[in-house]
């Protein structure tokens, strides 16, 4: 396997699935900031101090990541990918933020890096999008769609810019959903690790996201 593994995705597209997935496959995937999104700790905090010396960006916005405005982060970066690469195990995170702070996560990995990635239909992320925490409306229907289409056209980017080194496999949150072992094994066999029975359970059919809009 190629470490470290980057997930990639639009927020609310199924990122911590996979990326529940990737963990259960035995890769190191960081802290957990809780069981609901999965997100590692340590990049979280990292990536959101780079969108503060952004003009204070959040999440959902899209700044073009000065590299000169960062020099305290980028150190921060290349000590934790030391770090994680001299304990010698297979490693990775997800945070939606490296949608955004990506570029500076690609220049510390110097390239060396495997990419997954995770899609879902427009409408249904568009749908997520508008709630909050105790579902508050966060945005109207056309403002999420607009935001939703925005970080998919990033995600795009992202990937036509990789060079023919960088091993990169897509999923979608619908085949996962409806396909759980053939997709997970897929997985496996992309990261050249063994399936696990716990891997294979992270897909539950009983949880509230199976069987709405997918």
């Amino acid at each position: 396997m190629i470490s470290p593994v980057i997930v990639l995705g639009v927020a609310r597209s199924g990122t911590s699935m996979i990326a529940k997935i990737i963990r259960e496959l035995g890769v190191d995937m960081g802290g957990w900031h809780g069981d609901a999104h999965t997100e590692n700790g340590w990049v979280k905090e990292i990536n959101e101090s780079i969108l503060k010396k952004h003009n204070n960006s959040r999440w959902f916005e899209l700044p073009e990541i000065d590299m000169n405005l960062i020099p305290e982060e980028i150190e921060q970066i290349l000590s934790y990918i030391d770090s994680k690469n001299k304990v010698g195990n297979n490693w990775g995170f997800k945070d939606l933020r490296s949608v955004i702070t990506f570029p500076v996560w690609q220049k510390c990995l110097n390239e060396k890096f495997t990419v997954v990635i995770i899609n879902r239909s427009t409408d249904s992320v568009a749908n997520n999008f508008m709630y909050g925490v105790n579902h508050r409306l966060i945005f109207n229907k056309v403002k999420a769609r607009q935001l939703v289409t925005a970080h998919k056209k990033k995600v795009l980017e992202i990937i036509d810019g990789l060079g023919p080194e960088i091993r990169v496999v897509d999923f979608t949150y619908r085949k996962i959903i409806r396909h759980p072992a053939t997709e997970i094994k897929r997985l496996a066999e992309f990261l050249d690790i063994p399936v696990t029975p716990a891997a294979l359970n992270v897909v539950d059919k009983t949880k509230d996201h199976y069987g709405k809009s997918i």
